[in-house]
């Protein structure tokens, strides 16, 4: 899974976010109807509840594996790490879309983890 893919990675903010990337858009681009699927368990209380599971653990992995490299408190890092998964989302749509490249996307995101680590 992602976590031991990103224990394997060099232990560097760039390498760890290269592939938390390529693992992310691996996992949408094996399920092209990813979005569809994401949008319809919103309206069901019972997967909706298990989408934020998910997306907890998901959350959980990224936070650990980035704070090594971030100066930022723990609750700050979860919390960014939250909005580059949304963010993540929409990308992924408009991989699916066909408006970019799978490469794109993966540099697009891992370049928005990088930028999360750090405070303003």
């Amino acid at each position: 899974g992602v976590g031991s893919a990103v224990r394997s990675a060099e232990p560097t903010p760039a390498a760890v976010a290269q592939v938390m990337s390529a693992a992310y858009f691996a996992c949408a681009t094996d399920m092209p109807e990813f979005s569809a699927v994401s949008a319809a368990l919103k309206g069901d209380p019972d997967a909706e509840a298990l989408q934020h599971e998910m997306l907890d653990g998901y959350t959980e992995v990224m936070a650990t594996a980035l704070a090594p490299h971030s100066t930022l408190p723990a609750a700050a890092l979860r919390l960014r790490c939250i909005a580059v998964l949304g963010a993540a989302e929409a990308i992924a749509v408009e991989l699916q879309r066909g408006r970019t490249t799978a490469r794109d996307a993966v540099a697009a995101l891992a370049d928005l983890i990088v930028g999360s680590l750090v405070a303003s």
